[in-house]
């Protein structure tokens, strides 16, 4: 599973390299609406993760996740933050990820 969020991943930011190059506001859309998609299968991965997710907890006194699950955690937790950018970028309140629009 860690694998497919990997791929994932590549496919999100296919759509980011392609919204660069063809900058235009139905392209945005669609590419908000991508990464929307993309990062409710990154939750759902989350969510279905049937392996080991944490590691011994006396090793820093917290739970660390395993590396598997870390892969998962952190591509959902960066795919949330750029869906929050392409919203701020679609809705005009801030054009941080593209700065031409």
């Amino acid at each position: 599973m860690s694998l497919l969020a990997i791929i994932v991943d590549i496919i999100a930011l296919g759509g980011y390299y392609f919204q660069l190059n063809a900058a235009s506001v139905g392209v945005y859309w669609v590419g908000f609406i991508l990464e929307i998609i993309l990062t409710l299968i990154l939750i759902v991965f989350c969510f279905n993760y049937k392996g080991r997710r944490f590691r011994n907890p006396w090793i820093f006194g917290f739970y660390m996740a395993t590396l598997p699950y870390g892969i998962i955690l952190i591509s959902m937790v960066l795919n949330l933050i750029m869906v929050f950018l392409y919203g701020l970028n679609v809705f005009g309140v801030n054009s941080v990820v593209f700065s031409g629009y």
